[in-house]
């Protein structure tokens, strides 16, 4: 993968293209769009220079390979900056506790453990079946309203949504508190 063709961090990659890969799983999103230059994208005239002075390159051809690949940098990305949120941090936590319950019963054949796990997976699943809370959209309506200014979702790159969304979630825990 050729690092000038794809964003490659949170920092770069604009809000849009963020939500087109989470709401569509299109990683094609996670390309660099080229830039015009008179007529010319950026990679034609690149290749342009390179066959007339230069040896003929081999063509970058974008493939969902290495749109996955793109992708999963990206996310990694965010995932260091962000980490998990605290319900998928419970679920993990909750068939984590589920497996070492089940193999605990296939060990020792103990009904109290069929009664464990029976009482885990009935957390899992209320767990699994909550609302999700509301939707991203709904987060940008909120966060203009709270900023008093639009935001452009081209422009603002990931992490400074992200950023903004923390700091309006610490706002409004600080306002609840002053009530």
């Amino acid at each position: 993968m050729q690092d000038a063709n794809y964003f490659l961090d949170i920092t770069t990659m604009p809000l849009f293209n963020w939500r087109k890969c989470q709401e569509h799983n299109s990683y094609e999103f996670c390309r660099i769009p080229p830039k015009n230059l008179s007529g010319w994208d950026a990679r034609s005239w690149f290749d342009w220079v390179v066959r007339r002075f230069y040896k003929k390159p081999k063509p970058f051809e974008y493939t969902e390979e290495t749109d996955a690949k793109a992708w999963a940098t990206i996310y990694d990305s965010f995932l260091k900056e962000f980490g998990l949120g605290d319900d998928y941090e419970k679920v993990i936590e909750l068939t984590r506790k589920i497996a070492i319950s089940e193999c605990d019963l296939v060990i020792e054949d103990d009904n109290f453990l069929i009664n464990k796990v029976n009482i885990l997976k009935a957390e899992l699943k209320k767990l699994l079946d909550k609302p999700n809370g509301i939707d991203m959209d709904t987060c940008i309506d909120y966060i203009e309203k709270w900023r008093k200014m639009p935001l452009n979702e081209h422009e603002t790159s990931v992490q400074k949504f992200y950023k903004l969304l923390r700091d309006y979630k610490a706002a409004m825990i600080k306002q609840a508190k002053t009530k």
